[in-house]
């Protein structure tokens, strides 16, 4: 077991709990879960994890394989993490999994400095200081890992923040967002657990992001087949490395190279108005399970199509329960078309939140572009009203991963 081949120190506790976050193993729920076990019954956590039931033997035997490694400095944590992921998805040894895990990766002549303008930008923000920065300077030399990934794992920063961060830096060096007005929106949206788009749309500073094109990092994570520390992980490699997300996935044993096959088939069929974003998730997950051609697939699903789904700001609000329809036709008069128009007839007449309005308008923006259904659309503004919860949440507790810079083209 675990505990009884190491250790259980301050320091190789940590190295465990990087390697079973990093390699996927356990999300950071599951974690903090095992966390509040091992206090309540003053065990350490490597036993407690252990004595779970949740690893087989096989796999606490990697994880052991892979700290003594690490520990001896065989191999990087970075190594060790892809070499886990490689070595549970392909059932390897770990010893063979370290070599796999080589052999995907392709380096790159790009050398990515822990004091960039990331770390540069959180320390503005006031999520990193200059003796954390120091420290990580340090402990990064042997693991290989990216700035964010480091910071991450040793518990400086929230993944959800991170994640801000770089949506921070993409529209900082598109040219649309000054530097002063990034570093107030990451502090508004670190302290109010919002999207970047969101604070800024608050501030009265928002940048509506270029690029409107699914992408394929998107697809994965919108299908569920990435957790959001992967997601964020490969975002950072692929802006600071230079490298295509794809090969990231693939160098990183986080997808074979026939479903991103599949995955690049499926972005060129949303490209050409062939598939809404929402189907080629699905069907990105059905092709992973069922193995079928991507072509194939994509013939099914446009044979089965219904028709286009009614995408009126009204109808959307009658239909998830938020209004009656006789109220809103007494308000709306002359039926505009315009859903901004609309929405500010119902907000001043006091039948809807404002916080409601812009949750209606980023669902139907999802709706019209075609990354929610419209089922999808009325139960999640439906859980926002019952709950009197915001949108970000509402997707947070849902586990529903739109992204965030597609809700925002009604501006």
């Amino acid at each position: 077991m675990i505990n009884q081949r190491i250790d259980a120190s301050t320091d190789q506790t940590q190295l465990l709990v990087q390697l079973l976050l990093g390699s996927g193993m356990l999300t950071r729920d599951e974690m903090s879960e095992f966390r509040t076990i091992a206090q309540d019954l003053r065990l350490p956590l490597s036993q407690t994890l252990s004595n779970s039931g949740r690893f087989s033997k096989e796999t606490l035997e990697k994880c052991s394989d892979a700290m003594n490694r690490i520990q001896s400095k065989q191999i990087s944590l970075d190594l060790a993490i892809r070499a886990l992921r490689v070595a549970v998805q392909k059932k390897l040894p770990f010893n063979e999994a370290i070599e796999s895990a080589k052999s995907l990766h392709r380096t790159t002549l790009t050398v990515v400095s822990a004091a960039n303008e990331l770390t540069s930008l959180l320390m503005d923000v006031r999520i990193l200081t200059q003796e954390q920065l120091g420290q990580l300077l340090k402990s990064q030399s042997g693991s290989a890992l990216m700035i964010g990934q480091q910071m991450v794992l040793e518990n400086i920063i929230s993944i959800e923040a991170l994640l801000q961060a770089l949506h921070a830096l993409v529209l900082i060096r598109s040219g649309g967002l000054s530097k002063p007005n990034a570093i107030d929106g990451l502090k508004y949206a670190y302290e109010n657990r919002v999207s970047i788009e969101q604070a800024l749309f608050e501030l009265d500073t928002f940048v509506q992001p270029d690029a409107k094109e699914l992408r394929i990092g998107e697809l994965y994570f919108f299908a569920g087949l990435i957790s959001l520390d992967q997601y964020v992980e490969c975002l950072e490699i692929e802006m600071f490395k230079k490298k295509e997300f794809g090969q990231i996935l693939v160098e990183r044993g986080l997808t074979r190279q026939e479903t991103l096959a599949s995955a690049l088939e499926f972005l060129s069929a949303v490209a050409n108005n062939l598939l809404k974003p929402h189907e080629a998730a699905e069907l990105l997950v059905a092709a992973g399970r069922n193995m079928r051609p991507a072509y194939a697939l994509i013939a099914e699903c446009q044979r089965a199509r219904q028709a286009e789904p009614n995408c009126k700001l009204g109808d959307l609000l009658v239909d998830a329960s938020v209004c009656k329809r006789e109220a809103i036709e007494q308000i709306i008069v002359g039926n505009p078309d315009s859903a901004v128009k609309v929405g500010s007839k119902l907000l001043k007449s006091g039948l809807i939140s404002e916080k409601i309005l812009y949750s209606a308008l980023r669902l139907q923006t999802c709706l019209r572009l075609g990354y929610l259904s419209r089922a999808k659309s009325l139960e999640i503004l439906s859980y926002c009203m019952q709950n009197n919860v915001s949108l970000d949440q509402s997707l947070r507790e849902k586990q529903v991963n739109v992204p965030s810079r597609m809700q925002w083209q009604w501006i």
